[in-house]
Order: C-alpha cells, then structure tokens, then sequence
C-alpha cells in the first residue's frame, strides 16, 4: 500500500533504514512501507513520536481509495511539575501544568492535553467555573480553557490573545485577513461567542486555491466570507447557519490536492472533496 505523509511542521521521517526530510505543508510518498514510522520533528528531538497503525493526539491516519494518507498534527499534550489551585464557589480545582503535558481537574473529573514542545510565558486563570492556560507557542499564542463541570477542553491560537473582564479577545492577520477579531464572554452559562469581525483581503482567486480559502474562512468561523466563494446555486441553499451545522468546528486541515481536503471536525476525521466551476465551489462532498 501506498503511504503519503503530510505534515504542519518540519521533520526528519525514519522508515527501516531509510530517513526523508519534509519542510512545512510538504508531503512524503513511500511504496509499501512497513509500520512503525518514526517522526523527528526539527529542533526538539526528544519529542519524537512512532507511527503505527492507529491514529493518536500527534496523528491521525486515512484509508482512502489504496492509499494509507497519515497527518502529523502540530497539537498539545504533559508532564506535571508545577500545581495551580483554582477556587470558584467554595469549590478548589487543580490545573497542573509541565514541559509535557498540562493537566486540569474537575470535581470529579480530568483532562490531560499533551504538548509536542515546551511553551512558554505561561498564565494560568478562570472565569466562573471555566479555568484556563494561557501561553505562547512558536509564533502563536494559545488559550486552553477547561469546563470544570462537564469535564470538556476547548482549545483556541491567534496571532495573539487578551485576557479581558470575563472573556478573552482573538486577534489574527495573515495571508487571507487584514485582521479577523474572536470576542469570547464567559458568565455561569459557560462559554460564548460574543462578537466577530473580519477584515477580508480583497483578491482574484485562481480556481486551484478557491477550495484553500475556503477552508480557511470556515476554520476560522468567517461564514459570510466561505460563502462568497460558493456557486449562486449552492449559495442559496447554504447560508451562514448551514455552512456551520456542515463543517462543525474544525480544529486543522489539509489539503490533498487542489479539490481534496482532509479536516478534524469536533474530532472526527473528515474528507472533503470540492468540484469547481467558473472559479467557485458548485459542489461539496464529506465522507467521513
């Protein structure tokens, strides 16, 4: 079987006796590889990681049409060394947070999130009954914030992030926005969103990376702009609500091939396949 290996990161992949550098957003083909894989990200060795046949927090794996494709996640997982005590209505949670992994307890409960690095510049805090880690990765900042009560971790990265009166503010500028703004408020209900803006650059999108916008404006949760890359046809059937209901929270993705994207949607693995037409999506297709 055929074995593709995307990756988000630079790393050094070692197979039997063999070994292949890949740089960011590159992709590695090996024929009839055998298990285990091991993985050597760049500059932070001891954190290397083996490939079997099962997907994990550092990978997921795909079986599509002969072809096993393999996703190096870029994510989060810890090694306890140092203990927050956090008290919010005469209750006291625990966050323990290390070079490895970070650890929240709940009352009854616990959420580990293993890191693939050590991070730094590390705030720890709540707002109600929602703790949080706050701390900078690389060229991004980082937001963990953990529902003490129904013992869920939601994780969020921007280019930076403000800590605010009961909430938290995104902020982003990259390829695709002069800036795109998340407000987060938290009162006793729990998390939400409270305000979004985006400011989208304006450009002509060569038909092979209309799907890639695309993808960026949904992960990101700018509907309105996903959907002016839409057929009038199927821009008439989707609307922003649809859109969301349809692609979820997506976490990362890749793309395959101009028009084959694989996605992690509330953490299941899904691929979308998109057919074009006069530069916009007239056609969407999942197969999880």
């Amino acid at each position: 079987m055929k074995t593709i290996i995307y990756t988000s990161f630079p790393c050094l992949v070692k197979y039997g006796e063999n070994k292949e550098h890949i740089s960011i957003n590159e992709h590695l083909i090996l024929e009839d590889v055998s298990m285990p894989i091991y993985v050597y990200p760049n500059g932070k060795e001891k954190f290397s990681f083996e490939i079997d046949s099962r997907s994990s927090p550092f990978y997921r794996i795909i079986e599509k049409e002969g072809k096993r494709l393999i996703f190096l996640l870029d994510g989060y997982c810890a090694e306890n060394t140092t203990v927050h005590n956090v008290k919010y209505d005469g209750e006291t949670t625990v966050i323990e947070v290390g070079q490895k992994q970070i650890v929240f307890y709940g009352l009854s409960n616990k959420k580990t999130i293993n890191l693939t690095r050590p991070v730094g510049n590390i705030s720890v805090g709540n707002f109600y009954h929602i703790n949080y880690v706050k701390f900078d990765d690389i060229d991004k900042k980082v937001i963990i914030c953990y529902n003490t009560r129904n013992n869920s971790a939601k994780i969020f990265s921007s280019g930076d992030i403000v800590i605010e009166e009961n909430g938290f503010s995104l902020f982003d500028e990259n390829e695709n926005y002069n800036s795109a703004t998340h407000k987060y408020f938290i009162d006793r209900d729990g998390l939400k969103i409270k305000e979004e803006n985006f400011a989208r650059k304006n450009e002509i999108l060569p038909n092979e990376l209309v799907p890639y916008k695309f993808m960026c404006s949904i992960k990101c949760g700018d509907y309105i702009g996903a959907s002016e890359m839409l057929s009038h046809h199927l821009k008439s059937q989707l609307d922003s609500k649809a859109l969301k209901g349809f692609f979820g929270d997506v976490s990362y993705f890749c793309m395959i091939n101009p028009c084959l994207c694989f996605a992690i949607s509330d953490n299941k693995d899904i691929i979308y396949s998109f057919t074009m037409e006069n530069d916009k999506i007239k056609e969407i297709q999942d197969d999880l």
